[in-house]
């Protein structure tokens, strides 16, 4: 998502300053669409994997850190966690959840529609929103961790819906075009000045 912020930045250094001062909210107290993901992030986990293992017996998942990749070492990615399974189309694939907390009482399918994360195309199957800031999160994802393909999960009190995603070369090479500019020209400076990152 931050990523997604950087690309479509209007001013680049009111946003390098926001990305600098953090969340914006006390980590202590969060916002209630925040503590409704920490609540029910592992239960959504725990659901799309029990709902996984019907014909996918062999599969399991591992919890992620903080990833990084050298060749962009300004950029970092912490997947909600890992599926291994020897019966889907990659042997790993990432997961990610997103807790629909102002549609908690609607279907997830219906909720991703309604908060435009997802679309319907010709044939009625739900697809990731290109435009959305979490086909960016996943995208970034993806290039940091080399990893091919995301299963996003959708969580509301009535099930979870999960969306696939595949790795798209051309949308990543000009988000980290943009990104390394921003890095450069707006994000490093303000680091340096406040006397976070040496002279280069």
């Amino acid at each position: 998502s931050k990523t997604h912020q950087v690309c479509h930045s209007t001013n680049e250094t009111k946003t390098a300053n926001a990305l600098l001062n953090g969340p914006g909210y006390d980590r202590n107290n969060p916002p209630s669409h925040i503590a409704f993901r920490i609540k029910n992030e592992k239960k959504a986990l725990t659901n799309f994997l029990v709902a996984h293992r019907f014909e996918h017996t062999k599969c399991t998942t591992k919890d992620c850190g903080i990833y990084f990749n050298t060749d962009y070492p300004f950029l970092g990615a912490s997947p909600d966690a890992i599926l291994t399974c020897p019966s889907c189309p990659q042997p790993e694939i990432l997961l990610e959840v997103k807790c629909l907390s102002s549609k908690k009482q609607f279907q997830p399918g219906a909720a991703l529609v309604m908060l435009k994360i997802c679309i319907r195309d010709d044939n009625g199957k739900l697809v990731i929103n290109t435009s959305h800031q979490y086909f960016s999160q996943v995208q970034t994802q993806m290039l940091i961790t080399g990893m091919n393909m995301t299963f996003l999960i959708a969580f509301t009190y009535k099930v979870i819906k999960v969306v696939k995603i595949t790795y798209d070369e051309d949308f990543c090479n000009n988000m980290v075009d943009k990104v390394t500019s921003f890095y450069k020209d707006a994000f490093y400076p303000i680091l340096r000045a406040v006397g976070h990152a040496p002279h280069i």
